[in-house]
């Protein structure tokens, strides 16, 4: 599945809302923003590589940003993120 189908869902869940409109905007930006930027890199590398570069360069972004998802975003699942609230409130309360 795409993330395009469930993004409300996982920004809701990642960022409080205060800053969700930010959020949101900022990625409904960016479905606009690809299809204009996408075919000038890919004839940048393709003047300056060969063809099957475009595979390579898209595999190691693909690559570069599941590490940085994995690093810097907690889990949205809702079972996980009420178990951590739920040990977070028995640490605290006793």
């Amino acid at each position: 599945m795409d993330l395009i189908e469930h993004y409300d869902g996982v920004l809701t869940d990642i960022w409080p809302k205060d800053e969700r409109g930010k959020s949101q905007t900022i990625y409904g930006m960016l479905t606009f923003i690809r299809p204009c930027v996408v075919p000038i890199c890919y004839s940048y590398i393709t003047a300056n590589t060969t063809y099957s570069w475009i595979y390579w360069s898209t595999s190691l972004f693909e690559i570069l940003v599941q590490i940085l998802v994995f690093a810097f975003l907690s889990k949205s699942f809702a079972s996980t993120t009420l178990a951590r609230k739920a040990k977070k409130i028995w640490k605290t309360t006793g």
